[in-house]
């Protein structure tokens, strides 16, 4: 059976906040009655007057962007819808709540709104994700000191455990809360749940005594706050008590008184437990058409709460929000991609640029290479034609030995010509004579 008065704890507002500057006082403080007129009257179990004040309340926050109006209407909303039993429009209000909480960076309705998430799963019996939003929004709620809220989600974690059957854990977490709740005044209405939970897991452990003592302890107190849905729930504890004890008239009266508010005020929840204990209770004493007939309407008062529709449009809800949350967290992941682009292109133009310097660098050396080889060549050219002057002279001096030596022949045929004249000259005068 699942304690729902604590939710109005999450939606506690401290009126004196306002972050939005310009705004008129008296436009906040219309705001602000109307959101805790509205939770007052969720207590009472008066939703449409509750509904009538939260849309008032949101459309003039969304006038004068009011950013702690809209998170309080819009958390008023989910807690309406979760009183109703109504998951996914009540997770829808949540999200949305909590979307306003993030763009405002606050962590106290951040907070605030993790813990209402986590208590709708755990409505659900979705234990694993409860415990998961409860984990998160607790570490918030030590970090920033706040006590009432810590309460209320360890309390929130021992029901969960007391769910499970984890009975240990269950006591462990409803004693804490109770310690937290010691630390606090005017917080009857917290004291009175975490008293049900503790006889609710003496009830389950056969100690009917100490059950009753607990069971009778927040009664007096349900009835002292008018809360009915706190009274509901501890008349299906104490009806379902004295059915385990055999007590079957007093049982039905309690049973019957439960099931009677629950449909006043349209609390499926118990409701649907309430019509299975009578289901019960007429089978244990024979009455096996009002068993039936109570049997049927728990389960279709079941079904209502867990079709599939309403599973599908739960997970989808949370998608979407988680979907927002990524498209904002792309948007910076852009914009980080969009510095490291530039950092990229201005490393792009660094290699370039090295590039291009290497590049001058090789041209430098092959202009150097090709002017040695330039100068080399030259070199070879003046020492082939300094080659070319020296075989010209050598041509030149071999022609002149040649050209001597051709005069030297002639000279010595006319010396061979003169002394053969000579001789002959010679003889014919010794002849004459």
């Amino acid at each position: 059976m699942f304690l729902k008065s604590f939710i109005i704890s999450f939606i506690l507002i401290v009126n004196s906040i306002n972050p939005c500057f310009g705004i008129k006082t008296e436009d906040t403080l219309r705001i602000n009655e109307c959101n805790n007129s509205a939770r007052e009257f969720i207590t009472k179990g008066d939703y449409l007057k509750a509904d009538s004040l939260i849309d008032k309340a949101y459309n003039l926050s969304v006038q004068i962007d009011y950013k702690t109006g809209q998170f309080n209407a819009l958390t008023n909303k989910g807690v309406v819808f979760w009183y109703q039993d109504n998951y996914p429009k009540s997770l829808e209000y949540y999200f949305k709540a909590l979307k306003v909480a993030e763009q405002i960076q606050n962590q106290l309705f951040v907070s605030r709104c993790l813990a209402n998430i986590g208590l709708v799963y755990s409505s659900k019996n979705d234990f694993k994700k409860s415990l998961s939003y409860y984990q998160r929004a607790l570490v918030i709620k030590q970090r920033i000191g706040d006590v009432k809220a810590e309460a209320i989600i360890l309390s929130n974690m021992a029901q969960i455990f007391n769910d499970q059957g984890d009975f240990k854990n269950g006591l462990d977490y409803y004693f804490k809360a109770l310690e937290k709740d010691k630390l606090l005044q005017n917080n009857d209405g917290l004291v009175a749940l975490n008293l049900v939970g503790i006889g609710s897991i003496y009830k389950k452990q056969n100690n009917i005594k100490l059950a009753s003592q607990y069971f009778d302890k927040s009664l007096k107190i349900a009835d002292s706050l008018n809360d009915k849905v706190l009274r509901c729930n501890v008349l299906l504890n104490i009806g379902d008590l004295y059915l385990i004890k055999d007590e079957y008239k007093v049982a039905e009266t309690y049973l019957l008184k439960a099931l009677s508010i629950s449909s006043d005020i349209g609390d499926l929840n118990n409701m649907k437990d309430a019509y299975r204990k009578l289901s019960e209770l007429y089978e244990k004493t024979n009455k096996y058409e009002l068993s039936l007939i109570n049997y049927e309407n728990y389960m279709k008062v079941q079904d209502s709460i867990f079709n599939v529709g309403n599973t599908k449009k739960e997970v989808q809800l949370e998608m979407n929000f988680e979907f927002e949350k990524q498209q904002a967290i792309e948007t910076l992941e852009q914009e980080k991609i969009e510095s490291v682009r530039k950092a990229e292109s201005k490393r792009q133009q660094i290699i370039l640029w090295s590039i291009v310097s290497v590049l001058i660098l090789v041209l430098g050396f092959t202009f150097y290479v090709f002017k040695i080889y330039k100068e080399k060549n030259k070199i070879n050219l003046e020492i082939t034609h300094q080659k070319h002057i020296i075989e010209e002279k050598q041509k030149e001096i071999l022609d002149s030995i040649y050209y001597a030596s051709r005069i030297q022949k002639a000279l010595m045929t006319s010396e061979r010509y003169f002394d053969k004249n000579l001789n002959r000259l010679s003889n014919e005068s010794e002849i004459d004579s």
